[in-house]
């Protein structure tokens, strides 16, 4: 038995108007076409529906514990459309996003808090925001994309898996005390940190691993005094004057008046690129409206001076006809 809902439809209407003519008149429809679409009706379900009462047509008793049943699939019908149309236009919904406390501090807490204000039934989820290990938190984000259970990553990349753009860049920075000769510099040479106590992050951290490899060409290995994988922690104990924190600039709080020195090894600054991720052909409307406003936010955000300087040459080179384009906006 196959019942579809435009034939409750003209059921309901014949049912409540008591008449063919009215409800074709209701519906828009042609008398014959309704009458054929209930016959059908009453054909799949074997029993009559209505009968004949002078010039109007009232239900039987089977017609009547049908119509309480059609009337509860045609508004529950009504209200999914309702809701397939808001998730469409992303009027509501559920965003499942993933990222590490440091972009939320950095970057997205304003964005989320826009985004839940102008879309009041949408519904976000997160994951990755304990203080963890980064990098087994990031395989954590990028295995969850891949299974489809996060929506938006935001993590280290690009990745050839993912679709997505660089949200900023984390520059390597030293936070060097005044006395030091390059402090209030854009920029400090590895080799100028030789004999300072560092606070690092342990080994097999990006920031720890760049430092101890910029170290080796540079003929010394660094002398790290504290390990520690909170930043918020090392840059406290800089400020405490036990050593040189060396963090990711998006740790730091842009109100600071020192936001460090960017690291610089012999093959350039130490910096790593943060990318909003997702799976392709699968963002929902009101996960690509998060992403558009992520992409807004991070147009809008601060350059350091080496990513400065990265985009003064790559424009350079575009005038003198290269085809290269190495702006902040693109990677």
């Amino acid at each position: 038995m196959t019942i579809e809902l435009q034939q409750l439809t003209y059921f309901t209407a014949v049912a409540t108007s008591g008449s063919y003519v009215l409800a074709a008149e209701r519906l828009h429809v042609s008398q014959p076409a309704l009458w054929r679409k209930v016959k059908s009706l009453q054909g799949e379900l074997g029993v009559p529906l209505f009968e004949r009462s002078g010039n109007r047509v009232v239900l039987t008793s089977a017609g009547t514990l049908l119509l309480a049943e059609a009337q509860r699939v045609l508004s529950a019908n009504g209200r999914l459309c309702e809701i397939a149309a808001d998730l469409s236009q992303g009027r509501t919904g559920l965003v499942r996003f993933g990222c590490f406390p440091v972009h939320i501090r950095y970057l997205l807490a304003p964005v989320i808090g826009a985004f839940l204000a102008e879309h009041p039934t949408i519904r976000m989820e997160f994951t990755g925001l304990a203080d963890s290990r980064r990098a087994e938190v990031a395989r954590r984000l990028y295995e969850d994309l891949r299974l489809g259970a996060l929506d938006l990553a935001m993590a280290p990349g690009p990745r050839n898996d993912f679709d997505g753009f660089k949200a900023y860049r984390a520059d390597i920075v030293a936070v060097l005390p005044e006395h030091h000769p390059d402090h209030g510099t854009a920029e400090v040479e590895l080799a100028a940190l030789r004999g300072f106590p560092l606070l690092a992050a342990p080994l097999g951290y990006f920031s720890r691993v760049e430092l101890e490899r910029g170290a080796a060409k540079c003929g010394f290995s660094p002398h790290v005094l504290v390990e520690s994988s909170s930043p918020l922690s090392l840059l406290a104990l800089g400020r405490g004057g036990v050593g040189i924190p060396i963090v990711a600039r998006d740790n730091i709080d842009p109100s600071e008046a020192d936001r460090g020195s960017v690291l610089v090894a012999s093959d350039g600054a130490i910096y790593t690129d943060v990318w909003l991720h997702w799976k392709p052909d699968s963002l929902s409307s009101a996960a690509r409206i998060f992403a558009e406003m992520i992409r807004t936010a991070s147009l809008g955000r601060e350059k350091s001076p080496s990513e400065e300087k990265l985009t003064e040459e790559g424009k350079q080179q575009h005038s003198g006809g290269e085809n290269q384009q190495l702006s902040d906006e693109e990677n």
